[in-house]
């Protein structure tokens, strides 16, 4: 791992998602990692809330 070979990664869900991630456009996961790191996002406010939030609606 020190000569940048490649990483471990333990757990069925997480090698997937390390797959999955590996195939997907980077401007897929660039719009997936918006909306999951949004504002109000894990504060209970809906993501389309957030949006009108920063609207000024």
């Amino acid at each position: 791992m020190m000569r940048g070979d490649g990483d471990v990664v333990s757990g069925w869900k997480n090698k997937l998602q390390t797959t999955l991630a590996n195939l997907t456009p980077a401007g897929v996961l660039a719009e997936q990692h918006r909306k999951m790191a949004g504002a109000g996002v894990g504060r209970g406010v809906s993501v389309l809330r957030a949006k009108d939030l920063r609207s000024g609606r």
